[in-house]
């Protein structure tokens, strides 16, 4: 089985349609991954139309080259990180878009991947989005210091032990540092008294989710990523996105009301000072999320979030 169909674009249908693709226009897949989506909006841009794909993931930009380069339609894959998205977008002679989508996170042929470090199957601990990246998740564990630890678990991943947590791999690695997957969730089993699973989910899936999330730099990435993209789109284009946890959901949130033109600053402020203007309208209000039948045939679609605005003219 090749990574294309091992890889199940999540909320498809209701990306494309919030997409709206026409023949034509220029679409830019910041996270084109395998293709699975980029597949869909190729299809319906034409021979007058370009379709841009970005990815970190070098394996990832190699696949959906394979699978995309056919369509009669322009086709650019570029390795780079979405957060220089303009500079690669300019660096094709292209000044604007006509729409943008984002589907973050880890894509299902990664995870499927044990030699990613992703998962948790026993492997190296590697974690990287692009293997160009010099740090692997065992680097980073090795010199993050238990306070900046404790802080990475419990805001990006929420985790309710972080500092038990933190406290044992800074232990741990003063005699053996944690080199595999299957040594970094031992240890969070440990620090939940032995339980590897709460309400069905295993114990160390926040603890892995935050590693990766720091070393990846992804939220980070995000905030510049979308305000690159937004130089990007032209009067009229769709910027959208599917984010998977609350980081996440967060940053993008505050990015919607702010060009929606809702102040975000502190309460108590004696006047706006984060500039808030309308710049946008919302394609839909509030998220669509996936459908019973979606997240049965693909459970790790349960937590995807899908959202939408419109730049307006002005």
């Amino acid at each position: 089985m090749t990574l294309y169909n091992r890889h199940q674009p999540v909320l498809l249908q209701e990306t494309l349609d919030l997409l709206a693709c026409a023949p034509g226009q220029c679409v830019v897949d910041a996270t084109v991954g395998y293709g699975g989506h980029g597949f869909e909006i190729c299809k319906r841009l034409g021979e007058k139309g370009v379709f841009i794909g970005i990815d970190r993931d070098e394996e990832a930009v190699k696949c959906a080259w394979t699978v995309l380069h056919t369509f009669p339609c322009r086709v650019e894959i570029l390795h780079g990180n979405f957060a220089r998205m303009d500079e690669l977008v300019w660096g094709l002679e292209i000044e604007q878009v006509d729409g943008i989508l984002y589907d973050t996170g880890v894509s299902s042929a990664q995870l499927d991947q044990p030699e990613r470090g992703f998962s948790f199957v026993d492997a190296p601990l590697d974690m990287r989005m692009s293997q160009s990246d010099s740090e692997t998740a065992a680097d980073l564990l090795a010199h993050i210091s238990e306070e900046d630890l404790a802080r990475v678990l419990r805001e990006y991943a929420d985790e309710r032990r972080s500092r038990s947590i933190a406290r044992a791999i800074v232990s741990r690695r003063l005699s053996h540092p944690i080199r595999t997957t299957g040594e970094l969730r031992a240890l969070v089993h440990r620090c939940y008294g032995g339980r590897s699973h709460l309400h069905g989910i295993d114990t160390a899936t926040r603890t892995f989710l935050a590693v990766r999330i720091a070393l990846n730099r992804e939220l980070e990435n995000l905030k510049v990523g979308l305000e690159k993209g937004w130089k990007l789109l032209r009067p009229g284009g769709k910027l959208v996105t599917i984010s998977f946890h609350s980081g996440e959901h967060r940053i993008i949130k505050e990015f919607i009301r702010r060009r929606l033109g809702r102040c975000i600053c502190p309460p108590g402020m004696p006047k706006c000072g984060c500039g808030a203007r309308v710049e946008a309208e919302l394609l839909i209000h509030g998220t669509v999320t996936p459908g019973p039948a979606e997240a049965a045939a693909n459970p790790r679609s349960r937590s995807a979030q899908l959202r939408g605005i419109r730049r307006v003219e002005g």
